[in-house]
């Protein structure tokens, strides 16, 4: 068993990506691409949805309580009828 993988690791002609310029490149390559299928990932998740739907009802609700606190009115939590 040993002489079958000795063959392989030694860069046997007949196995394309045993060369040994080869095996730095294929490393290299595929660091670049983990850190980048990483990175896009992480991008995405942080930059895409700065808020949920919920925050931005209460956003929108803490504004407009705002401008009614300012103006002085009475603040309704219902319908208004």
């Amino acid at each position: 068993m040993e002489d079958f993988w000795w063959k392989i690791y030694r860069g046997d002609p007949g196995v394309p990506h045993t060369d040994p310029d080869r095996i730095v490149s294929t490393c290299v390559r595929t660091f670049a691409f983990s850190a980048v299928a990483c990175f896009t990932s992480f991008a995405r998740q942080q930059l895409s949805h700065h808020f949920n739907w919920d925050d931005r009802a209460l956003m929108f609700d803490h504004h407009h309580r705002k401008k009614a606190m300012e103006k002085q009115q009475q603040i309704s939590f219902g319908k208004s009828k």
